[in-house]
């Protein structure tokens, strides 16, 4: 049955409940941009965001979301206690089965697709979802160690480490790269190439900066030891406007936002819709990324990597195992990190060199051909010829 539906398959006029680990709100990283691509090929998708806990239990919540039409945000809280999920597993799963079904109820219409961008284990089945095809696309490192999670028919992801580490769910595998989202892409496709070194030079980071991959330290350096550098910081340093979690706030935390706002060199622009963030690119002469390996993250690849690339502007970055080779970032290949301050300083005086015409049309070239329309053609394409074999 499953092939007879792969044979035939579109990812338009389906519909489709995305599973996420984070909520809909103003940033938008993976499963809000396959969401909106998806709508955008005629499907109805309904995000289902995790676990609400400002909900009543039991309350189940359809908020349509005008702007992408086609698309509504499910909200919930399960009608039992969340904490049984820690302490009685096997009931957990089983009351999450009848929550499912509550879900489903609520929507009065059947999914034809179930795509899980959650790497816990809160739906370990996705069989319970009744949909004639589910896709399991972790684009983070996932949570769970057990050999029989999921069920899921196919598995994508943006990491090598995560396909290989996953290989005991026995499912077909494949590498997807991260996407780029239509504002990107609309203003990349419009760039002029063309650069002349202002007297200001303006460096930006995007991202949260309350993530533990951060190395702080060497951000801190760079700050200081380039006191004539004016250093733009785009993403969530607090709890407010930040949907993508990474919040704990510590001490350590504290420390490090304190110290960004009493630089004379530093802007913190926080939280920006990504149209806005896509609008304001060109303002930029270079754009950099420093991180460590973590237990959550491998130093394989990054989502912000494709928004770079589709200003055209030189990228200094710690290692990526994913770009090394390509030729599109200026990196410290053998990962270590101390060596992105005399990277750094080397862009910086040879910015006309790094920001040529030449070399901005094969970023921008890249990141467009990673947009997340192009992505999904691609799963597309992998769908049907699972449905030949």
């Amino acid at each position: 049955m499953l092939i007879a539906f792969l044979q035939e398959m579109e990812l338009k006029n389906k519909v489709i409940l995305i599973i996420s680990p984070e909520s809909w709100g103003k940033l938008f990283i993976s499963k809000h941009n396959y969401a909106i691509a998806l709508t955008a090929r005629g499907n109805t998708v309904y995000f289902l965001s995790p676990i609400e806990n400002e909900l009543l239990p039991g309350q189940i919540k359809l908020i349509p979301i005008p702007e992408y039409p086609g698309l509504t945000i499910i909200k919930y809280q399960p009608f039992f206690p969340v904490i049984l999920k820690f302490h009685a597993k096997k009931i957990f799963d089983l009351l999450m089965r009848i929550q499912v079904k509550r879900i489903l109820k609520k929507m009065k219409e059947s999914p034809d697709i179930v795509w899980d961008f959650n790497c816990t284990n809160l739906f370990p089945d996705l069989r319970i979802f009744h949909t004639r095809l589910s896709i399991f696309q972790p684009v983070d490192m996932v949570q769970f160690k057990s050999n029989d999670r999921k069920k899921a028919d196919i598995l994508i992801s943006v990491s090598d480490h995560s396909i290989n580490r996953l290989k005991p769910l026995h499912i077909p595998s494949y590498f997807i790269n991260h996407g780029l989202s239509q504002p990107f892409v609309t203003n990349a496709l419009q760039r002029d190439t063309s650069y002349k070194k202002k007297d200001l030079i303006k460096v930006c980071y995007i991202g949260n900066l309350l993530i533990n991959a951060l190395e702080r330290e060497i951000v801190k350096n760079l700050i200081t030891s380039h006191g004539l550098i004016q250093f733009y910081f785009i993403g969530p340093f607090s709890a407010i406007d930040n949907n993508i979690g990474g919040v704990d706030f510590n001490e350590e935390d504290k420390e490090f936002i304190e110290f960004l706002r009493n630089q004379q060199n530093v802007v913190l622009l926080g939280s920006m819709p990504g149209h806005k963030i896509a609008d304001i690119l060109d303002e930029f002469d270079m754009f950099f990324l420093c991180y460590k390996e973590t237990p959550f993250f491998k130093n394989d690849n990054s989502h912000k990597v494709l928004e770079y690339l589709s200003s055209g502007k030189v990228v200094v970055s710690s290692r990526l195992s994913f770009y090394q080779n390509l030729g599109l970032l200026e990196m410290c290949e053998d990962g270590d990190n101390e060596k992105i301050i005399p990277l750094f300083d080397k862009v910086v005086k040879n910015l006309e060199y790094y920001n040529s015409p030449e070399m901005q049309k094969k970023r921008i070239a890249y990141a467009i051909d990673n947009s997340y329309e192009r992505q999904l053609a691609k799963i597309e394409g992998i769908l049907q010829n699972i449905g030949k074999s």
